[in-house]
């Protein structure tokens, strides 16, 4: 198979749904074990808000898209690694 940046770019953002999934499930294992009731949606919100106006991309989202994927991965192995410091790092958010 030859590859395409069409299918890189679908690539990528199956991972991101894979780490979006992973990051929810974690949140959803913290509220069981804690009683809490956490939204994983509400708590990824400012790790989205500057990447688009609307619908339309921000600008230079390419470079953001990235810094945003490495503090998605940062957040989901502090949660992988210890969900309370993991649950502290994403409520204080970006």
């Amino acid at each position: 198979p030859i590859s395409t940046l069409r299918l890189e770019v679908i690539r990528e953002g199956i991972e991101d749904y894979e780490c979006m999934m992973q990051i929810q499930m974690y949140v959803e294992q913290y509220n069981e074990a804690n009683g809490t009731d956490h939204d994983a949606r509400e708590l990824m919100k400012p790790y989205f808000e500057d990447l688009y106006n609307g619908v339309v991309p921000a600008r230079g989202e390419h470079e953001l898209m990235m810094e945003r994927r490495i503090e998605w991965l940062k957040v989901l192995e502090a949660l992988a690694t210890d969900l309370d410091a993991g649950m502290e790092m994403l409520l204080e958010g970006i």
